[in-house]
C-alpha cells in the first residue's frame, strides 16, 4: 500500500512540474485556472480634453458581472459632453458591468461664453477683467 501511495505521489509531482513547465511557471498555470473558473475584463479608461475620471486613466481588472460608477470630472473653464467608446451617454456618472473588454472615453469641451455689448452714440467704456481670455469682434 506504501508502494501505491509513493507512486501516486510521484506522478502527482511529474504533472505538477510538467504542467508548470507549459505554463511558464506555477504563477501563470494559477492564473489560467483562475481565468478559467473566474473570467475578468479589461476597463480602459481614457480622456479627451482637460479633465478627470474615475478609475483613473489606464487598464483595470474587474471580474466578470462586476458592476461599477465611472465618473467625470471637468477642469476649470472645461465642460463633460459625452462618453465614447464602448459606451455612450450624456451624463458624468455612468454605470457599467463588465461582461466583456471596455474602452471607456470621457470627452470634454472647452466651456465658451458669449458678451453682448450695447453703446450709444454718445461713448462710453466697458471694463473686462485682465485676467480673463476673450476676442472682441465689431459688428455693423
Amino acid at each position: 500500500m506504501k508502494k501505491k501511495s509513493l507512486i501516486v505521489l510521484v506522478l502527482l509531482i511529474l504533472v505538477a512540474v510538467m504542467a508548470a513547465y507549459y505554463f511558464n511557471g506555477i504563477t501563470d498555470l494559477l492564473d489560467r485556472t483562475r481565468q478559467f473558473f473566474y473570467p475578468s475584463f479589461i476597463l480602459e479608461t481614457e480622456i479627451v480634453g482637460e479633465g478627470s475620471i474615475q478609475p483613473e486613466p489606464g487598464q483595470h481588472e474587474y471580474d466578470e458581472g462586476d458592476t461599477l460608477l465611472v465618473i467625470a470630472e471637468p477642469d476649470e473653464g472645461w465642460r463633460f459632453s459625452h462618453w465614447e467608446g464602448d459606451v455612450s451617454g450624456e451624463e458624468p456618472q455612468l454605470e457599467i458591468t463588465m461582461d466583456e473588454d471596455k474602452v471607456v472615453r470621457a470627452v470634454f469641451e472647452q466651456e465658451e461664453y458669449s458678451l453682448t455689448v450695447e453703446y450709444d452714440e454718445e461713448g462710453g467704456e466697458v471694463l473686462v477683467d485682465p485676467d480673463l481670455d476673450f476676442t472682441i469682434m465689431a459688428m455693423k
